[in-house]
């Protein structure tokens, strides 16, 4: 590996309630300047080198390419005649958005991202089609940033109409009954104040077709300062509109409601109500929630919207003491449901009038994601995956309450020779943690099998089974594959995130450290041999893990890593992940447990820690770059020069993802 240039350092000096922190990498937060463009290009260079070295790389790259090579689709929607849905043939860098009347039938293509940039790096985010399905709504993000323009499709004429709407970011887009105007949020226009500012004024707006955006009607115009977010969406019978308010990555939220068209405020009948309130559907004026109201695995209740006292509740599926229901749809007097069991999903439907629950056997331990139905039907559509099984197009029957496999992945690849099993570790506090491993069968467990170690732990997001072509190749070549279900995700339901939030966040690392010592003490590999691998928020987890126990781990892999966590909120939208994490600036106890685990702050002389590899985004506007540069240069600075530290900025995208591999790969070849 090349030498690396000394990198220059600032004297800055914070005050943390009493607390001197020293911030010589400052300069990186300016990750436009041309000092950090020069660390980041030397950097690219170094690691290019060092991987390409590795004598089985090409061969690897090639067989990725291969595989990752095959069809995929979305789970689809209908509207009128058409399902609508993402399709990639398996050549393309960002899927496409298609419609056809028989989804294995002929289809024609609507939208294809990659026109709105040079290099294909365009993503579609939110769509929606009109009830007169002449016109296609679609928002378009560039390069992996987070911001979006929304555009319209005529779709009788398949051309794109001149008006556009702008500053909008995680927006949702919903049509009204007119067919002439849609409903969404937006933020003030980039540059009118600071982008950390920005965020606490989202707006939401209705457009008229043929008009401009500064002539649009304001529902909510984020004039004053609001830590609230919005999502808008009309209720089943279209009569009402929704407004979901939450504060950042809170699992709280407030639903307002309105008549469409009246002059009526929007009410909130669930005033005092603080959980999470997922709205299903509406069967005139009952209308069905998920929520951990009361009941931390989730429950589902009907709320007559005139008579909305919680004694008039009633509860349509109750909590189980055992499952936690992860979610759920509503479509003509049906409720179906994904039910999550120890780490993966069982499907379930259930009669809205009767209660009867009726479970729907799939055949095999995976996930299910993107539960859809579109307009009011007899079929409902959701994705199944597991490790060896890439995603596969389900059709629930409610005629009949059966499945149907409609679209299944065909990749050249015997999967018949390898296997999942699912253990439970003891964590340092003796809870439980479920995880799979995932390997050739007739593996030898003499610890000498090289095994990465994956996990995220926060945000009530689940880590279950899905398939990844990497990690298919990994195997093949005699690798083991871990995946640990530590606290912070929602595996058990809201007290298993609050087990790995805020002050317990050492939780995650502990149920982390567990399961990587436990695949040592069960011989299935060694220190020497085990790696670790996070991104985003996994990305923290494996930072403060190697910080904590660097003598476990024989690699790292730190991607997009969240890793600066007493500066992390004052970065475009770090404040929404201020209820997960904390704020160490402002309030004090925060500062204290904070402190102990940011991994940039616990990087120590005198220690060798294990080669680092820090994949992140040059445009990332989500998780600012800028924290692994600092993290870099710090473990550099105490280097004892023994194993590499270094990082790959990427121009093009957030995560490493299967487009983003097949563009690289290609340029490369």
């Amino acid at each position: 590996m090349g030498a690396i240039s000394l990198v220059k350092k600032v004297n800055i000096v914070d005050d943390y309630h009493g607390t001197k922190i020293y911030d010589p990498y400052r300069w990186m937060e300016d990750i436009h300047s041309e000092d950090v463009k020069a660390f980041v290009e030397e950097h690219n260079r170094i690691s290019e080198e060092y991987i390409k070295s590795y004598e089985g790389y090409e061969a690897i790259k090639d067989r990725i390419s291969e595989l990752w090579k095959y069809e995929s689709y979305s789970s689809p929607f209908k509207k009128g005649e058409y399902y609508y849905f993402f399709y990639n043939d398996g050549n393309s860098n960002q899927p496409s958005l298609y419609r056809a009347k028989d989804i294995k039938g002929e289809k024609f293509l609507l939208v294809d991202p990659s026109v709105y940039s040079e290099d294909s790096t365009s993503s579609i985010g939110a769509i929606a089609v009109n009830d007169k399905k002449d016109i296609l709504a679609y928002s378009i993000s560039q390069k992996g940033s987070d911001w979006q323009v929304i555009k319209l499709l005529d779709m009788k004429t398949m051309t794109t109409l001149k008006e556009e709407i702008n500053w909008c970011r995680f927006t949702s887009i919903t049509w009204l009954e007119d067919n002439e105007r849609f409903i969404y949020s937006r933020y003030p226009q980039q540059g009118a104040m600071e982008d950390e500012e920005l965020s606490y004024h989202n707006m939401v707006c209705i457009h008229r077709l043929g008009s401009s955006q500064d002539e649009d009607e304001v529902l909510i115009d984020g004039s004053e300062r609001s830590p609230y977010s919005n999502y808008v969406s009309l209720s089943y019978d279209k009569k009402y509109i929704l407004i979901e308010k939450s504060i950042g990555t809170s699992t709280e939220n407030l639903v307002h409601l309105k008549e469409i068209d009246s002059e009526n405020e929007f009410f909130n009948p669930l005033e005092g109500k603080n959980a999470l309130w997922y709205f299903l559907g509406n069967k005139s004026f009952k209308f069905y929630f998920l929520t951990n109201y009361n009941a931390p695995k989730n429950r589902i209740v009907e709320i007559d919207i005139r008579n909305f006292e919680e004694e008039n509740w009633v509860e349509i599926v109750p909590e189980c003491a055992t499952d936690t229901i992860s979610d759920a749809v509503y479509n003509d007097g049906y409720i179906f449901m994904s039910v999550m069991h120890d780490a993966y999903h069982k499907a379930a439907l259930i009669n809205v009038e009767s209660k009867e629950v009726t479970y729907l056997e799939i055949g095999a331990i995976g996930a299910i994601s993107e539960i859809s139905c579109g307009e009011k039907g007899k079929e409902i559509f959701f994705l199944f995956a597991s490790y060896f099984v890439p995603n596969t197009i389900y059709k629930v029957k409610l005629e009949d309450k059966t499945l149907e496999k409609v679209i299944n992945p065909r990749i050249p690849f015997d999967f018949s020779n390898y296997e999942t099993k699912q253990v439970f570790v003891k964590s340092k506090d003796g809870t439980k943690i479920p995880m799979f491993l995932n390997y050739k069968k007739g593996i030898k467990l003499n610890g000498e099998n090289k095994t990465v170690l994956y996990a995220y732990g926060g945000f009530n997001l689940n880590r279950i089974p899905e398939f990844r072509v990497p990690e298919i190749v990994w195997m093949e070549r005699g690798g083991i594959y871990a995946v640990a279900n530590i606290r912070g995700g929602n595996e058990y339901g809201e007290q298993w995130h609050k087990a790995g939030m805020l002050e317990n966040k050492q939780n995650c690392f502990d149920d982390f450290i567990s399961c990587g010592e436990y695949l040592i003490e069960e011989n299935y590999t060694s220190s020497k041999k085990l790696a670790i691998r996070g991104r985003s928020n996994g990305g923290l987890l494996t930072g403060a893990c190697m910080v904590q126990r660097p003598d476990l781990y024989g690699a790292v892999i730190t991607q997009v890593g969240v890793l600066d966590m007493l500066r992390y909120h004052k970065y475009t939208i770090g404040r929404f992940w201020i209820p997960e994490y904390g704020d160490a600036e402002n309030n004090p106890e925060d500062f204290k447990f904070m402190i102990k685990y940011s991994p940039l702050h616990n990087i120590r002389s005198g220690i060798v820690y294990p080669p680092v590899f820090v994949p992140t985004g040059d445009n990332d506007d989500r998780v600012l770059p800028c924290h692994s540069y600092k993290y870099v240069a710090t473990l550099e600075e105490v280097s004892s020069g023994v194993n590499p530290y270094t990082i790959k900025g990427r121009k093009e995208c957030r995560t490493w993802t299967r487009q983003a591999y097949i563009k690289t790969n290609r340029s490369r070849s």
